[in-house]
């Protein structure tokens, strides 16, 4: 029987080197970006959707961006469950109030 052609999977977020199902994007981020967090960078994927600028200092800040603002993995760029998304909102917005009122932004007050 004749095969099939193989499907592409998601780009690297990037360099958008495609992937087919089965290949690790993991192995390739750690392998092919590993030295892009040593230095601040800005986020390519932003830059192709034409989305603010946001500045990547690091992996973590990597991940936590990729996942909140574009709904992918950061390492392995597939997509994020929306149940996983929506709660990483929710923390997000938590932190927010929780650093506002600690700052002294909001306080309640006794009426």
């Amino acid at each position: 029987s004749p095969k099939r052609p193989k499907t592409r999977s998601a780009p690297c977020p990037i360099c958008e080197h495609m992937f087919y199902p089965g290949n690790s994007m993991s192995r390739h981020m750690n392998q092919k970006h590993d030295t892009q967090f040593n230095r601040p960078f800005n986020c390519p994927e932003c830059d192709r959707q034409g989305l603010a600028k946001t500045i990547i200092t690091d992996r973590e800040t990597w991940m936590r961006h990729m996942e909140e603002r574009h709904g992918r993995d950061g390492q392995t760029g597939t997509a994020v469950s929306q149940p996983d998304l929506r709660l990483n909102l929710k923390r997000k917005a938590c932190d927010e109030i929780e650093g506002q009122i600690s700052r002294g932004v909001g306080k309640i007050r006794d009426i």
